[in-house]
């Protein structure tokens, strides 16, 4: 396969965050929320290495930024209004995966991995009557700080090579990748946070 070979690649890409700071539940159902965009959001290095004629063996160091806010849906509540929620974090990421080209003479590939994300939230702010944290105390707090966490991932995607010339190559690819735990510091949004990690 012309499309299965050894090399190293630099990729820049966007990322746009679903999960327990913007709404449980299917992705995108409150709408698309351009404050859980992170336009330009890293540096991705990979190597990738031949293995059979039609899949390479990809190994990835990624860096970025990611944010995440539920006021779209937080103003759309009635008052009292409950748990707005919004964070800001650096991730890096290290992954390995496959891509597989089905087809001999076509750049198209799905690309399949596991990742484990270190999530360093730099600023997280969250608003709610619940018993989080105050055993149901009947006015609203509002929490904020800093802190981290770590989150093993599934990815999957699928992307297209365009091969230049020998030496160089132009790649697509649209990914998702998917959380496998959601605890306290096991996370990417602080969401569940632990007691601990407050500091209001």
């Amino acid at each position: 396969n012309y499309f299965v070979t050894n090399g190293i690649s630099l990729s820049f890409f966007g990322m746009y965050f679903f999960g327990d700071v913007d709404n449980e539940g299917l992705a995108f159902n409150g709408g698309f929320n351009m404050n859980n965009l992170s336009l330009g959001g890293g540096v991705n290095f990979a190597y990738s290495y031949p293995i059979g004629n039609h899949c390479n063996l990809r190994a990835s160091i990624l860096g970025g930024t990611l944010r995440g806010n539920n006021e779209l849906k937080f103003k759309s509540l009635p008052e009292p209004r409950d748990d707005y929620r919004k964070f800001r974090s650096i991730i890096i990421q290290p992954s390995v995966g496959v891509q597989y080209y089905p087809f001999s003479n076509a750049g198209f590939y799905l690309y399949g991995g596991i990742a484990l994300t270190a999530s360093i939230i730099t600023k997280y702010q969250f608003y709610y009557y619940n018993d989080h944290f105050y055993d149901r105390d009947p006015n609203r707090h509002v929490v904020e700080g800093s802190t981290f966490g770590f989150l093993p991932m599934v990815q999957l995607g699928l992307g297209y090579t365009f091969r230049l010339s020998e030496s160089w190559s132009l790649g697509l690819e649209l990914s998702v990748q998917e959380g496998l735990i959601d605890i306290p510091y096991m996370n990417l949004d602080a969401w569940p946070l632990d007691p601990s990690q407050n500091s209001d």
